[in-house]
């Protein structure tokens, strides 16, 4: 389980600005640490780092990024949030099979 945060944390040094590996190390601290603020925190940051440094194109990967930072809210307890963090990602891929499990 320790590996699960400990890589994710490790490529996160070395690459600060890569918003995907931020995202999911924001939501394994929220998720799995129980570290809800930071983890909310760097979910939000990747998702403004994302949007400013990919300008076009970075819509195909919201769905990720909003489904890493509702999982975050929701261990934070923020289940209002939460909701609309998962809709804004599937507003953005309304198909994709992340939030429907296939």
């Amino acid at each position: 389980m320790e590996d699960s945060i400990t890589y994710p944390q490790g490529r996160s040094r070395k690459f600060p600005a890569d918003p995907y590996l931020l995202s999911y190390y924001g939501c394994l601290l929220a998720v799995i640490e129980n570290r809800t603020k930071e983890g909310v925190t760097i979910c939000e940051n990747a998702l403004n780092l994302l949007k400013t440094s990919m300008p076009f194109g970075s819509e195909f990967f919201y769905p990720v990024f909003y489904l890493n930072l509702g999982r975050a809210y929701l261990k934070d307890k923020k289940k209002k949030a939460a909701v609309q963090a998962f809709q804004e990602g599937l507003k953005n891929d309304p198909e994709t099979r992340i939030y429907y499990g296939k």
